[in-house]
C-alpha cells in the first residue's frame, strides 16, 4: 500500500505533504479512495502505525524551504 501510494504521489510529480486513502478488504486487497492535499486529522493514527510524528517532519521541511527562499537557493516557495 505505502509503495503505491508513494509510486501514485510520484507519477503526478506531487511534492507535499498529504494523504493517499485506501479502503482494505477482509482479503488484504485494498482499493484507491482518494488524495487529500493535506494532512489529515487522522494524521495521529498514522504516527502510532508508523513511529513517524508527521507534524515535527513537516515543520522540518517547511523549515527547510523557507530557509531556502530565504537564501536564495533551491526551488524556494
Amino acid at each position: 500500500m505505502t509503495h503505491d501510494a508513494v509510486t501514485l504521489a510520484t507519477h503526478v510529480g506531487y511534492e507535499n505533504a498529504g494523504t493517499v486513502e485506501f479502503l482494505l478488504d477482509e482479503h488484504g486487497k485494498y482499493f484507491f479512495i482518494e488524495v487529500n492535499a493535506r494532512l489529515q486529522v487522522e494524521h495521529t493514527i498514522t504516527e502510532q502505525i508508523t513511529g513517524y510524528l508527521l507534524k515535527f517532519y513537516l515543520r522540518y521541511v517547511l523549515s527547510s524551504v523557507v530557509l531556502q527562499y530565504l537564501l536564495g537557493v533551491g526551488k524556494g516557495m
